[in-house]
């Protein structure tokens, strides 16, 4: 099994590895690159931020995506503010069919993230911490909307808990590297702080990696620019989840109602983030509060909102997505970027 050190490592050489022995096939009437049966290990999770040279991700959609998958959302009116594509994978423009969200957390009624961590509570040695995507009494139809990311399994030995992910279809560009690592590790984290267990290793096995021809040249631009300038490589310090499982729903709550202040441009918008309890979806809150005023034109204010994060993960992030497409103006961009570095 190959062995990635995190989240960044293992999309530069996923990504290495489909641009040297991939082999093209076209699916749908696309062109991808294509390696089939990938199965590899990231031993640090949490350093779950990716961002390298060439890459152009944007940080803001990834950070608000998590946020809506864990509180069981499908609706696009909130998506699509952070994720504008997001409509272009519906069936009827309002919701994802097979959204996360609401298969992890309300299952047929059944909320498969609280039945987990209930079974690991009262069993830790258990093997049948089980949280299924994908819904074969619904899936097996002509939808833009089919779940990639199928089943999730949570082991706990000696204190640490693995947690292993197979997935039937991933582009490495957009799914692997834009959001699905970083919000399979906040579930893996949100998991073992539930059972007072250190986070252990993802194991992915993924039936078809692929790079779609739309992304070709940026892939070709981030292996010719991206090595050793990702988040990790410039010596970030991850923030790390300290909610509890019992006060989870309510966190959660209390990030949208300040998310909304935020996008509202609310006085109290500032206060309200710095009051909010959790350092983890604290730090999600100062991504997306910087976003909105840069996007207002406020850009001391911005300067304010994400100062806190210097010299975290999250902070030369978000400075990243400044310098790269916070920011038209070049000058803007290099000032919000040089606050975090």
């Amino acid at each position: 099994m190959i062995n990635y050190h995190n989240a960044e490592e293992s999309f530069m050489g996923e990504l290495r590895e489909i641009n040297l022995t991939g082999y093209e096939v076209i699916v749908r009437g696309s062109l991808t690159r294509e390696l089939a049966a990938r199965t590899f290990r990231i031993g640090h999770p949490t350093q779950r931020y990716i961002s390298v040279q060439g890459r152009l991700n944007s940080v803001v959609a990834t950070v608000a995506e998590t946020v809506w998958v864990l509180a069981g959302r499908s609706d696009l009116e909130f998506l699509s503010r952070y994720l504008p594509r997001a409509r272009h994978f519906s069936d009827d423009g309002k919701t994802w069919r097979a959204g996360y969200g609401p298969r992890l957390r309300n299952w047929h009624g059944v909320d498969q993230l609280r039945e987990v961590v209930e079974l690991l509570r009262s069993d830790p040695s258990s093997r049948r911490a089980v949280i299924s995507l994908f819904d074969p009494s619904a899936d097996y139809t002509d939808s833009r909307d089919i779940p990639c990311n199928n089943w999730i399994h949570f082991v706990q030995r000696s204190n640490r808990l693995d947690m292993s992910i197979a997935v039937r279809s991933n582009d490495v560009m957009w799914g692997f590297s834009g959001i699905n690592t970083f919000e399979w590790s906040v579930l893996h984290e949100v998991v073992a702080r539930a059972i007072d267990a250190h986070v252990g290793s993802q194991h992915w096995l993924v039936s078809s990696m692929h790079l779609y021809e739309r992304h070709f040249d940026r892939a070709a631009t981030v292996l010719r620019l991206g090595p050793g300038t990702g988040v990790y490589d410039r010596g970030a310090t991850a923030v790390p989840y300290e909610g509890s499982w019992e006060n989870l729903q309510a966190h959660l709550d209390e990030w949208f109602r300040v998310e909304d202040l935020i996008r509202q441009d609310a006085p109290n918008a500032a206060d309200a983030v710095d009051a909010y309890p959790e350092p983890l979806f604290r730090t999600f809150l100062r991504i997306v509060h910087g976003h909105w005023l840069v996007r207002s034109g406020d850009i001391e204010g911005a300067r304010r909102a994400v100062g806190p994060l210097k010299g975290t993960d999250a902070g030369i992030a978000i400075g990243d997505y400044f310098a790269r497409h916070g920011a038209e103006d070049e000058y803007v961009a290099q000032d919000v970027d040089e606050l975090l570095r």
